[in-house]
């Protein structure tokens, strides 16, 4: 049996309802898009505040050199192996460098730590690593005659079965070992050098 057509009135019914409907969704979708907008809102807010506050904790930040490697005793300080970074003020240590170097590195220095005046010799190359007042001497001295050295290590200088001076091993290889010894020393030391009767103990770091 065929059904009736439906009334106006029913049709005029459900036409309502379908906008309603309608409404709702697009309520909704407004409703969902503004509360995600306030949420970035209050998420950029929270995160400059944190870092007004982090900023106002460390207060102002200065220029340092940091490595940007890990470098040892004879390794080169410059622009490839460090650079300038800001440093919170308070945290900056006594003698740190402000500017890039060209110099050699005396000292073990860690990744991302700040380099100081003690850490860099003044100027590249073994040069650098010279106390004030000492002198490099190049003492034939193949492996078996001495123990292993590496740059910076201390030693103790003997000639003649007499310890006469304390070193620092400036260079060292298979054949030869280019110590830096105290000026007034370095004469003697170079001559017993040239009749190969020097030899090298290898010294501990003072307390």
């Amino acid at each position: 049996m065929l059904r009736s057509p439906r009334s106006p009135t029913v049709l005029t019914s459900l036409a309502a309802r379908a906008r309603l409907r309608l409404a709702r969704r697009r309520s909704l979708g407004r409703a969902a898009t503004v509360g995600c907008i306030g949420l970035g809102a209050w998420a950029g807010a929270s995160a400059l505040a944190a870092m007004a506050d982090a900023r106002d904790a460390w207060g102002t930040t200065v220029p340092v050199v940091v490595a940007d490697v890990a470098l040892s005793p004879g390794d080169h300080a410059g622009a490839a192996t460090v650079s300038v970074r800001d440093w919170p003020a308070i945290l900056v240590p006594s003698g740190a460098l402000r500017e890039v170097p060209d110099a050699a590195v005396r000292q073990d220095v860690a990744p991302g730590e700040p380099l100081g005046a003690a850490d860099i010799g003044p100027a590249p190359g073994p040069a650098g690593l010279l106390p004030a007042g000492w002198v490099a001497v190049a003492v034939p001295l193949d492996e078996a005659r001495r123990p292993p050295l590496a740059t910076a290590d201390l030693v103790g200088v003997v000639v003649g079965g007499v310890r006469v001076t304390g070193g620092a091993i400036v260079e060292a290889s298979s054949g030869l070992v280019v110590v830096a010894v105290p000026a007034a020393e370095a004469a003697q030391v170079a001559a017993a050098a040239l009749d190969d009767a020097v030899g090298l103990t290898l010294e501990p770091p003072p307390d």
